[in-house]
Formats: C-alpha cells, sequence, structure tokens
C-alpha cells in the first residue's frame, strides 16, 4: 500500500503585500522522512515554513497536513495539531536557565508530571544540555544554543518538526554536530522538513529534497541524485 504523505502543499502561495514570495509551490513529505528546501538566499525556503507553522496566511493554495486542512489557521493551533517550528537564528531566552527553556516550550502541557518527563527526554536526546541545565541559555555556545532551540521545538512532541537552517552561523565541526542529531531525530520517528542554505549540510541528513528558486520549486529528487547532478548544483545553488 502506498504511504500517504503527512504534508501536502498544493500550488501554494504567499505574498509580503504586495510582493509575491511564493509562486504556486507543491511538495509533499512522508511519515519518518527528513525532506529538505535548499536554494540561495530569498528562494521562498524560510516563507514556506512559515506560511505551514501559521506565521503566515496563504493567499492561494493548500496546505494538509495527515490529510486536514490547515491553511490560514493560528500558530497555536497548528502546534496543537502536531506541527512545531525551530525558527531560524535560534531565539532563546537568553536570561532563562536551559532547563526553563525546555519548559516554556512545552507550554500546552498541563501536567507537571509529564512535563518533567519531557523535559528529562530533551536532556537524553541532548546529553551537553543536561550538563548545562542551571546555565543562562545567553551564555551558551552558538551549537550549545542551536541544540537547545531543537530541544525546545520537541516539547510539544510533534509528529512534524520544521527547522530552519540549524547549521546558520555555526562552524563546520558545530553544524556537522547538529546534522548528527537530526540523524538521530530521525531515527527515532521524528519526521523532519529541513531548510538549509549549506547544501551539502542539507543533503547529507534528507532522504528526498526540492530545490527552489524564486518562489517556486525547480527541481526535485532524492538527496543523493541531487549530489551527483551537477547542473542543478551549478545553476540554482552555486555549487
Amino acid at each position: 500500500m502506498t504511504q500517504q504523505p503527512i504534508l501536502e502543499l498544493h500550488d501554494l502561495k504567499v505574498s509580503y503585500g504586495k510582493v509575491q514570495a511564493l509562486h504556486g509551490i507543491s511538495f509533499s513529505v512522508l511519515p519518518g522522512e527528513v525532506v529538505a528546501l535548499i536554494g540561495s538566499n530569498g528562494a521562498g525556503k524560510s516563507t514556506s515554513l512559515r506560511a505551514i507553522s501559521g506565521l503566515m496566511a496563504p493567499s492561494a493554495g493548500s496546505i494538509r497536513f495527515k490529510g486536514h486542512s490547515i491553511a490560514g489557521k493560528r500558530a497555536d493551533e497548528v502546534l496543537r495539531a502536531g506541527i512545531s517550528h525551530c525558527p531560524e537564528e535560534r531565539h532563546v531566552w537568553p536570561e532563562m536557565t536551559v532547563e526553563e527553556n525546555l519548559q516554556l516550550g512545552g507550554y500546552i502541557v498541563n501536567d507537571p508530571r509529564e512535563l518533567a518527563g519531557r523535559v528529562e527526554k530533551g536532556f537524553e536526546r541532548f546529553p551537553r544540555l543536561r550538563e548545562r541545565r542551571k546555565q543562562l541559555a545567553g551564555t551558551l555556545s552558538g551549537g550549545e544554543q542551536q541544540m537547545l532551540a531543537i530541544a525546545r521545538a520537541l516539547m510539544s512532541e510533534p509528529e512534524l518538526l520544521l527547522l530552519d537552517e540549524p547549521s546558520l552561523g555555526l562552524s563546520p565541526l558545530l553544524a556537522q554536530e547538529v546534522m548528527g542529531a537530526v540523524r538521530e531525530l530521525q531515527k527515532h520517528g521524528v519526521t523532519i522538513l529541513l531548510v538549509e542554505q549549506n547544501v551539502h549540510n542539507a543533503l547529507s541528513v534528507a532522504s528526498r529534497a526540492y530545490v527552489l528558486e524564486t518562489g517556486r520549486v525547480v527541481a526535485s529528487d532524492t538527496a543523493e541524485a541531487l549530489l551527483g547532478n551537477k547542473d542543478v548544483l551549478r545553476a540554482y545553488l552555486g555549487g
């Protein structure tokens, strides 16, 4: 039996005022996949995530999650439906501890014992955060802040994680560490839609990828095939 997509976008259009950012994009994500959206700055990658998570309302087209329309829903409704968004540039709360950041990430959890259990699960996923649980988030390294941002996004136990530029501003070594964490999340059943400007980082963890250029999907294939397609890399990705 053919596996049904957990997420489907069809002919999605999004505008910033009079400027159209997405010109009718369509793509899908299957349960358990890591799918990457790749392309240069301004291609529409982050806008796609914002539309999915409810931070922006589409002007046309459809977004379906587990078969149900979520286009135009509020961000908190999308979160409760099972989609969590880890935004670009991390945005941890610097004057709060690592543990407090995680607790705030679980604001939809009403049971204190359940919340404590999810915090512990976050520390199991990212052992370095356990060592720094009482440390102010603003004093963490860039890589540690990125791990905290991902762990915080997972506090709602989403079925789909939207991950925006997780290696942005990190050294190559720290970027590889964060990508290793993405691989581990997939092994434990987390479905991920990944936006990455670093093409090789993205394709090292994704099973499939869509190439965006000026708000349009211009290519799609397996990660392996795209890595081997020199014409696509040269034309759209500067590779």
